[in-house]
């Protein structure tokens, strides 16, 4: 834990820092802080997890839905699911990066996203979010990466 002070969820590092963090607010003590309404506005993720009766949504910092960006429990763990990842700078000047999707397989699909899409083009990704659909398009039970078997929708994004 000298990365993150597990009781309030604040990252640990100097100015310019990076932080890659996994796996969504239920879980992660970071993404909770960044997406807490209590938090200050520097330190919030620009996109949050919100959830209602039986479907997951995707929101704005703001609480405003983002278009298409939801799904339906009944789909979720199953074969299709969707993911954030985010890159902001935050209060104190370190770049965040959240990647976590609404169940497991989201957040396995994002870690293999990352890793093929995102890290080889960081340039590109500088700061700001992508929603990605993921399904189990081969219907194999499994994540696979890019390319090989499932298909990767961006369905939003912004900075």
């Amino acid at each position: 834990s000298g990365f993150v002070n597990q009781a309030t969820g604040e990252p640990l590092g100097d100015p310019g820092t990076g932080i890659l963090t996994f796996g969504g607010p239920f879980v992660n003590p970071i993404v909770k802080r960044a997406e807490n309404h209590s938090t200050s506005t520097s330190h919030r993720a620009p996109v949050r997890f919100h959830s209602e009766s039986d479907t997951f949504y995707f929101q704005y910092m703001n609480g405003t839905y983002i278009p298409n960006a939801s799904l339906p429990l009944s789909v979720i763990n199953n074969d299709e699911d969707l993911f954030v990842i985010e890159r902001y700078v935050d209060g104190d000047e370190r770049l965040i990066t959240i990647c976590y999707g609404f169940g497991w397989p989201g957040t396995y699909a994002a870690g293999k996203y990352f890793d093929r899409e995102v890290f080889p083009n960081l340039g590109r990704y500088t700061t700001g979010w992508i929603i990605v659909h993921w399904e189990d398009t081969n219907g194999d039970s499994f994540v696979n990466n890019p390319g090989e078997g499932d298909t990767y929708t961006v369905i939003a994004s912004g900075n």
